[in-house]
């Protein structure tokens, strides 16, 4: 697997599952808020306050495009070319289908980008069930040949659709997500219900929240707290103040904390007193990092 950490104009790769890590320079003086790979080569980051070489001294949310696996990024959209928007989020599904976040909607291509498609209104971060179907805040689609079919609004009220993050989907009508403004919980939503999962203690709090399947998922904040049965138990395995995750599978996972990432092979069980000896951090710098983990 090849999977990419992200904070301020850089990325950091690893194609051996974290045992080594490259440092990737994305230029352009972008703030990056969101990154995409669809294959190892393939990939996209989006941001803020992008600046074109050689060009008016503009600054552009713009869309960065590479092909070569990181080595080399290239404008792919900027603002300037579809709306004075801000470029929040940025995901695609395959070689052909992707979706962009912006402040105003969504834009959507069905073509690797050659043309844009706007959907006002829709709003949120994206979750992804498989290459053709998602959500984004509260509406359900897929793709077809040539569009973005919106299939069903949940019911959510909009504060919620809109405010969303970490949205780990494991069909269309179950899945679970944090709330930055409402940090204290972590939440599963099924076929119209909402239960809140966990619930911190008096000034803590839930940074992430991330479902390998219906019932392994992992909740960061004061500690790496597990569940192995769909979130009506948890423990706490891991004691760091983790920000963001992201798991390939049960026992394979990386964690994001202030300025270092941490690598478990064994679903962080380990024992407190073991931790010095069995973790391996990834220091990163400059600090603070950008609150944004991603595959």
């Amino acid at each position: 697997n090849s999977n990419s950490f992200i904070y301020r104009g850089i990325v950091l790769k690893t194609t051996d599952g974290g045992e080594n890590w490259e440092t990737i320079y994305v230029h352009y003086d972008i703030d990056i808020q969101s990154v995409s790979f669809q294959s190892p080569d393939t990939g996209y980051v989006c941001g803020y306050h992008g600046k074109i070489p050689q060009t008016a001294d503009s600054t552009y949310s713009m869309v960065l495009k590479t092909i070569d696996g990181g080595a080399t990024w290239l404008p792919f959209l900027t603002s300037s070319q579809i709306d004075p928007s801000t470029f929040i989020q940025v995901r695609f599904f395959n070689e052909n289908n992707g979706v962009i976040i912006s402040n105003k909607g969504t834009y959507y291509t069905t073509n690797g980008g050659v043309s844009w498609n706007f959907l006002q209104g829709i709003l949120g971060s994206v979750g992804m069930l498989n290459e053709n179907v998602g959500m984004i805040g509260k509406h359900l689609f897929h793709f077809e040949e040539t569009d973005l079919i919106i299939d069903e609004e949940i019911a959510l009220d909009d504060n919620t659709a809109y405010g969303m993050c970490d949205i780990n989907m494991i069909d269309t009508h179950t899945f679970f997500y944090d709330f930055p403004e409402r940090s204290e919980s972590v939440y599963k939503y099924t076929n119209g219900y909402t239960e809140v999962l966990l619930t911190a203690p008096s000034m803590w709090y839930y940074t992430g929240v991330y479902f390998v399947n219906p019932s392994v998922g992992f909740v960061g904040g004061p500690g790496v707290f597990r569940t192995d049965d769909g979130g009506r138990t948890w423990g706490e395995y891991f004691p760091i103040e983790a920000k963001k995750f992201f798991f390939i599978d049960e026992d394979n996972g990386f964690v994001l904390t202030d300025g270092r990432i941490y690598k478990t092979t064994t679903g962080g069980l380990v024992g407190k007193n073991e931790i010095v000896a069995n973790k391996k951090e990834i220091e990163i710098f400059p600090n603070p990092i950008a609150n944004n983990m991603t595959d």
